[in-house]
């Protein structure tokens, strides 16, 4: 018996030694970042707090419409990425278009106001370029100087990387929805295999940003919005306007980052972003950061609900308006049960985006 106890000692002893196996924390994330990328602002945070991270493994960057044409975005994402010292993320072509949502559907910018109460934004309202090393109007970060777009498009990348590792990777989509859509509608085979969709979009609680009942993401592509949502992904987690309401950066954030020492991104973020910080009391809505905070570290979620999600596709007032349903008995066939983050820590929010964009 002492020699079994003994035996069974050595063992335990053996097993401290050896290192703790990893944690959920310890995790890393492959992630297809698909965005539509502007000089500066939201998109640009996010992928550099992405790409900052060890616990983010980005595989590749998908451009789409949305804010920026696929064009301009490709621009934008190209250059970014050899100025910040990330040659070896390869950028893919996404979607020109949304599915069915055009501006010509308004007839003009009066007809548009006149229905919604504002002029067109993004894609509906900048001219689509013929090249990304042609836009209508010259970066101010310049054009790409060495790095290219991939030649495989955005919708075969995804197909292809998901199937290659299947339960590992995460999509975060902070533009409209098309590649996704259009990925699972060419290759329905993909949507067991993905780990997580995390979407920047959507308004539950809050009214809209881009029409009195519609977030601009899901606003460009409802029909898109609409399919992702619908499909059974093993998880999806919806980062609405009720999130991005609930944490806003100020000129005092604004000071700290630019006193910290000088890389690539803070000199543009000192240029880019001065504009909306002249006075103390000025502040900003955070949006697409908070896709990448929560990846990095979920605490920063305070409140979290589970609704079965789904997007009005019908042509009019409500184009675009997101649809939450907390209740399982009245919720229309087909929906799936989504994550939507309500509300965040404002002070861990600041302190992770100040961390990961100071790098």
């Amino acid at each position: 018996m002492k020699k079994i106890s003994a035996v069974i000692l050595a063992l335990m002893l053996a097993l401290s030694a050896l290192p703790a196996l990893a944690s959920e924390s310890d995790e890393v994330y492959k992630v297809i970042f698909d965005t539509d990328m502007l000089e500066m602002h939201d998109d640009v945070k996010c992928m550099l707090m992405l790409l900052n991270s060890d616990k983010i493994d980005v595989l590749g960057v998908t451009t789409s419409p949305g804010n920026s044409h696929t064009e301009e975005g490709m621009a934008y994402t190209l250059r970014m990425l050899e100025l910040f010292g990330y040659d070896e993320v390869p950028v893919y072509p996404g979607a020109g278009v949304p599915l069915v949502h055009a501006f010509d559907r308004y007839e003009n910018a009066e007809a548009f106001r006149a229905l919604y109460g504002g002029f067109p934004y993004g894609i509906f309202a900048r001219e689509k370029p013929e090249s990304y090393l042609e836009l209508a109007e010259e970066p101010s970060i310049g054009y790409p100087e060495y790095l290219e777009p991939q030649d495989m498009n955005a919708v075969e990348f995804i197909a292809k990387t998901v199937k290659e590792n299947p339960g590992e990777i995460t999509l975060i989509v902070v533009g409209a929805c098309t590649n996704v859509a259009l990925a699972i509608r060419t290759y329905p085979e993909i949507i067991p295999l993905v780990k997580q969709v995390i979407y920047m979009g959507g308004a539950f609680d809050v009214p809209g940003n881009m029409t009195p009942v519609a977030e601009c993401n899901f606003w460009m592509d409802p029909e898109a919005a609409k399919i992702c949502l619908n499909a059974p992904f093993a998880r999806q987690v919806v980062v609405p306007l009720d999130a991005c309401m609930s944490a806003f950066v100020d000129k005092a954030f604004y000071d700290k980052m630019c006193a910290a020492p000088k890389t690539p991104f803070l000199e543009m973020y000192e240029e880019l972003e001065v504009q909306y910080y002249q006075d103390e009391d000025d502040k900003s809505p955070v949006f697409d950061e908070i896709t990448a905070a929560l990846l990095i570290n979920p605490e920063v979620v305070t409140r979290m609900e589970k609704r079965y999600v789904d997007v009005d596709i019908t042509y009019g007032e409500t184009y675009g308006k997101s649809l939450g349903y907390a209740e399982s008995s009245i919720v229309p066939a087909g929906l799936q049960e989504v994550e939507i983050v309500m509300e965040v820590d404002e002070e861990l929010l600041w302190s992770i985006m100040y961390e990961y964009l100071t790098k």
